[in-house]
């Protein structure tokens, strides 16, 4: 069986904590960059029968493969070089990003399977218009579901759709009832996202994530500050008292950040903090160091940050209707944000509990959402859409 992936977000544009440049990255450092998509590809391609092959954009000018995790990757060149929204930090506008060596590919090769990654992207539109191509396809949506994408041709054409919520697939099966929508629990590597022993848990608080409106991280900086605790933040650079003077904020913001493009990571002189981009090597260390993430994102597709805390013996706390996965057997899940102050400290006040926490979400884990569990679902799926487009 042939089984395609696609990634029309390509590692040039992509934002992670595990890249070198602010929104950049090689094409073997994405490769390595173990999510569950990367494990899902690399499991797939260790089944017998199966031929995995990975697609994308690249800015050279020429496309070219490479061979990493049993699968072949290539990388196709764009029609046109995308525009620079922000030219320092390197953010592309990758809404029309096309490229028809890559498409055309695609119709030669003729895949069994095609697993589009996301929604919204010109190439995918293009393949899922093909009349050739389309009854292959299984598009996966990682965020949340809206009106705007009910309604495009994606959605309209795609005859599989993999949603990231429970409520977003039955939302979607009452406007498509005669599509198949799944909903899988996206696994975590539980080889590598594991508690180690051999750190102290001596940060009180980690969060993850951009400073956006919907992340919600001043949810978490507020708590932080009322209660004095100290605190980890992945995914962004934390400016500001009492964390950093202004004068530290002018000084690493205008000359560092802008001109230089050298420091990734900030810590403060007076307060315990630390924020900045780590590694993936870095965050099992980060989870491991710290006694609860606070995750007060309003809206969600597959949380990656959460599964990877409690994989490594972290409770997590987030609002119910944003991760309605997690119970409180396991971990904390509120109604509002205005319950996560008492709950943050509830937790922090009683190690026991944490600890008993930490052993029943490492174990509801392995029981439901490891990559192994995403490999036979999407075993099933490929098998059908296999036997259905005979």
């Amino acid at each position: 069986m042939r089984i395609l992936f696609t990634l029309f977000t390509p590692p040039f544009s992509q934002t992670n904590s595990t890249y070198i440049d602010f929104r950049t990255c090689s094409e073997e450092q994405y490769l390595n960059y173990m999510d569950w998509n990367g494990s899902l590809r690399k499991n797939l391609a260790e089944l017998d029968g199966c031929e995995v092959k990975f697609v994308s954009m690249s800015l050279k000018n020429k496309v070219f493969s490479i061979f990493k995790h049993g699968y072949e990757s290539i990388f196709f060149p764009l029609n046109r070089k995308p525009n620079l929204i922000r030219r320092i930090k390197k953010v592309y506008d990758i809404s029309e990003l096309d490229s028809d060596a890559l498409f055309s590919w695609v119709k030669r090769y003729n895949p069994d399977v095609i697993h589009i990654i996301g929604s919204g992207h010109r190439l995918a539109k293009r393949i899922v218009k093909d009349n050739s191509l389309n009854r292959k396809v299984c598009l996966w949506e990682r965020v949340e579901l809206t009106s705007k994408k009910i309604k495009s041709s994606e959605y309209f054409l795609s005859r599989n759709i993999v949603m990231p919520t429970e409520f977003a697939a039955k939302e979607l099966r009452k406007i498509y009832p005669e599509k198949n929508i799944y909903h899988l629990p996206l696994g975590v590597d539980l080889e590598i996202y594991k508690n180690s022993t051999e750190y102290r848990k001596d940060f009180d608080v980690i969060s993850v994530g951009g400073l956006s409106k919907r992340k919600q991280i001043n949810v978490v900086r507020d708590i932080v500050v009322k209660n004095n605790l100290s605190w980890i933040h992945a995914g962004e650079m934390i400016e500001g008292k009492p964390f950093f003077s202004s004068l530290e904020d002018i000084l690493y913001f205008r000359k560092f950040r802008k001109y230089l493009l050298l420091s990734r990571k900030r810590e403060a002189k007076f307060y315990k903090h630390k924020s900045g981009f780590f590694s993936d090597k870095e965050m099992v260390e980060l989870y491991s160091r710290s006694k609860i993430l606070i995750h007060p994102s309003l809206a969600e597709g597959a949380p990656r940050a959460v599964q990877e805390a409690i994989a490594c013996g972290t409770p997590v706390v987030v609002l119910k209707d944003t991760v309605p996965y997690i119970t409180n057997s396991f971990s904390r899940s509120c109604y509002s944000h205005d319950e996560f102050d008492e709950v943050v400290m509830e937790l922090l006040n009683n190690e026991e509990k944490r600890k008993n926490l930490a052993i029943m979400g490492r174990k509801w884990l392995e029981e439901n959402h490891s990559s192994t569990h995403l490999c036979k679902s999407v075993e099933k799926i490929n098998n059908e859409i296999y036997m259905s487009a005979k």
